[in-house]
């Protein structure tokens, strides 16, 4: 499972590079994510990815309940902080 996470990673790069030489208008950024497990028992389930992300060398933050309410206004049990993903706007910025 581990080339997938790096071939991620390595996409979006390449992806970024491509955006840049093209001087395309897509809106295509590297951006933070989210991943916020809302109640309780789903914690489990995201330490779990938090941990598989982590192992692979993604850029990933633990985010407890009192962080992500103070960093991003948002309620939940925990959150995985990535700084490993994109967005992209379908009709130029």
């Amino acid at each position: 499972m581990g080339w997938f996470f790096y071939a991620h990673t390595l996409g979006l790069d390449k992806q970024l590079q491509l955006v840049k030489q093209l001087k395309s208008r897509s809106g295509f950024k590297k951006k933070k994510s989210i991943y916020r497990a809302a109640v309780q028992h789903d914690e489990t389930f995201l330490q779990e990815g938090f941990e598989t992300r982590r192992k692979h060398s993604f850029n990933v933050e633990w985010l407890a309940r009192t962080a992500l309410r103070n960093w991003f206004g948002l309620i939940g049990v925990a959150a995985i902080c990535s700084s490993d993903a994109a967005k992209i706007t379908g009709f130029g910025r």
